[in-house]
């Protein structure tokens, strides 16, 4: 053992006296520190080998000649554990410990410590045997892991993994009282960052959580759950008093201007009360019900604060529960597009197809877009709806295109949400979906509504020339629901005119709606715009709308939507498209 063949107790004060042995030599030729260190308290250190003055500055006889030395040098925070490591080592074979020592110029090296126990040839006293190796890289290497892991890379706050285990942690202390947590959402950030660029969005995001985390630290912690959403975790709180204090406080910081990149920007926030209780005892539960109370302070128009009252927010969790069935009919692709034709009102020809979404739950009915479009909308979950209905109408037109010469000439038409509309990259998704699919642009048509286009006039009217540069066709769907003068849409470069189906229903009685839909289509006809009736249901609506000038129809009286089997049987069927010599409406094969 090291001990009995490093010999003499002046020869491992250092080497200084006499030769060194042949295993002395050896043993310091390694690159790390050897030692021999009696098993007492305080312990002290029979030889260090010279090795240490390359990791630590000091000599080896700082230590032999100094019993508690080693310990000075041990970082003050791992003291007790190093010397508790050493006395439960005491009647062990051997001892592992990893802690960190302070070199004479001040730096932190950590350490792994690994010692065998052995018997001391001069009195036969229990010595340790050990080496001691440099593991800082390897720390800083666990420690980036970690924060990585554990920390948000922008703002430096804890991320959401984080946060949950410490509520986890804080919820499993039953006698934690007043647990509260804030579910803060950014006001208009969307906005200021698409306005200023998201590399200044950052420097905001950044700005904001230093301006938060001294009003929540003294009573928990803060954390960035991603893009602009920030949760408060409270746990030192003494009543709710002190937790809608804190929330109040936390809006007051956000009014105030931030100053990021020459701008003074004003953000404003939204915050959701949870408070735990029996019956959110889970950090599932109180993150759920915080969302909840978020939503209602949105619904009053945000920049305040609601906190979760059970009986006033339980339409909220059935909300919930629908938005995440919504998100996970999208992941699963439970959606599908019905076709209805569009045919021309003389001669019963198709001349397009409108693209109506569904969704198909599992083991139940079949869902109109009316049943979930209105909840897609207000989650968002519009876009990433919206980009997979015009991909997948355009590859769909084009596989018939490809397969029935019946289909060469029709067009493709999909609808258009006021959200998807505000959407900076809704041309880049249209410009993507025609290139990746090979559908000719002017095979596409895009309806939108005109309180849809009116309410964001500014931004629409570029957006639609772009896409008649392009080459894509633009309607305006629902007219005449709003009597909206058509003076305020010719601001709006478009071809078609859809005269909503409300109007069309009251056709055919002697209430004046005939000359209604005759004002209306002769405007429309003074512009220079094709005119479409929607919702056509029978025969005599259909001689009125003719009489009165439409160009287009669909509706019911023609053909139902149709699924892509019963379309494909409608092209095989048909030599000609869906009109023929015959007046007799279309009621679809096996419908």
């Amino acid at each position: 053992m090291a001990a009995q063949a490093i010999g003499r107790q002046g020869r491992m004060g250092g080497g200084a006296e006499g030769a060194a042995s042949p295993f002395q030599a050896i043993v310091e030729s390694i690159p790390v520190v050897s030692y021999v260190r009696r098993a007492e308290s305080p312990p002290r250190m029979l030889y260090v080998s010279p090795q240490v003055e390359s990791l630590l500055g000091w000599r080896p006889i700082d230590f032999t000649a100094r019993p508690a030395h080693w310990l000075r040098c041990t970082h003050r925070f791992d003291r007790d554990r190093l010397v508790s490591a050493w006395d439960s080592a005491a009647a062990e074979p051997s001892v592992t410990a990893e802690y960190r020592m302070v070199a004479r110029d001040g730096r932190d090296i950590w350490v792994r410590d690994m010692a065998v126990a052995d018997v001391y040839p001069g009195d036969g006293s229990r010595v340790f045997n050990g080496v001691v190796v440099d593991i800082t890289a390897e720390k800083e290497a666990e420690l980036e892991l970690h924060r990585l892991a554990f920390y948000d890379p922008l703002t430096g706050l804890p991320n959401r993994r984080l946060c949950m285990d410490r509520l986890q942690a804080v919820l499993a202390q039953r006698e934690q009282e007043h647990v509260a947590l804030l579910f803060l959402d950014l006001d208009r950030f969307k906005v200021i960052n698409d306005g200023i660029g998201h590399a200044a969005g950052d420097d905001l995001l950044v700005a904001v959580a230093s301006r938060l985390a001294p009003h929540v630290t003294p009573h928990g912690s803060l954390a960035r759950f991603g893009g602009d959403e920030f949760v408060a975790l409270l746990d030192r709180v003494g009543d709710i008093a002190s937790v809608e204090s804190i929330a109040e406080t936390l809006l007051i910081a956000l009014r105030q201007p931030f100053s990021v990149n020459g701008y003074d920007l004003i953000v404003e926030g939204t915050i959701g009360v949870a408070l735990a209780s029996q019956e959110t005892t889970t950090p599932h539960e109180l993150l759920r019900t915080a969302d909840v109370a978020l939503y209602r302070a949105k619904a009053h128009g945000g920049n305040t604060f609601a906190i979760f009252d059970p009986q006033r927010d339980h339409g909220g969790f059935e909300r919930l529960e629908q938005e995440a069935e919504l998100r996970r009919a999208l992941e699963r692709g439970e959606f599908e597009i019905a076709y209805q034709p569009v045919v021309d009102i003389t001669s019963r020809r198709i001349l397009a197809l409108e693209a109506l979404v569904r969704w198909r739950r599992p083991g139940r009915d079949l869902l109109p877009p009316a049943a979930f479009i209105p909840l897609a909308e207000e989650t968002g979950l519009i876009i990433p709806l919206g980009q997979w209905v015009i991909e997948e109408a355009c590859r769909q037109m084009r596989h018939w295109q490809e397969q029935f010469p019946v289909a060469r000439s029709l067009q493709v038409s999909v609808n258009l949400s006021g959200r998807q509309l505000r959407q900076s990259a809704l041309y880049a998704d249209v410009a993507r979906a025609l290139a990746r699919t090979g559908l000719s642009p002017q095979s596409l048509a895009l309806e939108f509504k005109e309180g849809d286009a009116l309410a964001n006039a500014a931004e629409v009217a570029p957006a639609l020339k772009a896409f008649k540069d392009l080459g894509v066709k633009v309607t305006i769907d629902d007219f005449g629901r709003g009597w909206t003068a058509l003076s305020s849409l010719t601001q709006f470069t478009i071809d078609d005119l859809k005269i909503d189906g409300s109007c069309v229903s009251r056709l055919g009685g002697h209430n004046g709606d005939a000359a209604i839909v005759r004002a209306l289509v002769s405007m429309a006809k003074a512009v220079g715009l094709d005119v479409t009736a929607g919702a056509v249901e029978t025969d005599e609506q259909l001689a009125v709308l003719r009489e009165l000038g439409c160009d287009r129809a669909q509706g019911h009286h023609f053909a139902p939507p149709l699924s892509v089997d019963e379309m494909e049987r409608l092209f095989q069927r048909e030599s000609e498209p869906l009109a023929s010599a015959s007046t007799a409406p279309y009621h679809g094969s096996g419908i």
